[in-house]
């Protein structure tokens, strides 16, 4: 829509999946979620520096049904870490606070599922064993009704 409130230029209309943005610019654009969509599977925006994307600038959001009212802003209540990481032959996952887990699925790069586990005792601290393979996962946890992901490096 603009770069520091002027209108783009012809190359950067249209659909863009990357934009480029320079110290201390302000960009706004708009985007429509439409397809491949739903409640529970957020979709990610980040930083490409993984510095940046380490200290957690990352964030979330799924897709609902038109609301009346816009700019809602619902922050996480839950913190949860992950160590070891890069991990071995197990990992611990600790909260911030006690929390009701609902489930936790680990996936590889290729998105299939090869870790799952449900309905959990409340804890603060939850500590998985596995046997998988090295190499890059994503851990997805739901817990009080939110969902959350995590970059974990297995390293055997």
């Amino acid at each position: 829509m603009d770069r520091n409130g002027v209108a783009p230029s012809a190359s950067e209309m249209g659909r863009k999946d990357v934009v480029f943005i320079k110290p201390q610019e302000t960009v706004r654009f708009i985007a429509k979620f439409d397809n491949f969509s739903d409640s529970i599977t957020p979709y990610m925006y980040h930083c490409h520096l993984l510095t940046h994307e380490d200290g957690g600038m990352m964030g979330q959001f799924v897709v609902v049904e038109n609301l009346e009212v816009a700019d809602i802003f619902i922050p996480n209540k839950i913190k949860f870490t992950l160590y070891p990481n890069p991990a071995s032959d197990y990992l611990n996952i600790n909260f911030n606070k006690i929390v009701n887990l609902e489930s936790i699925s680990i996936y590889d790069v290729r998105g299939a599922r090869v870790y799952f586990e449900e309905y959990f005792e409340p804890a603060r601290e939850y500590k998985l064993n596995y046997n998988l393979s090295s190499g890059y996962y994503r851990v997805h946890v739901n817990a009080d009704t939110e969902h959350f992901i995590k970059k974990l490096l297995i390293n055997n």
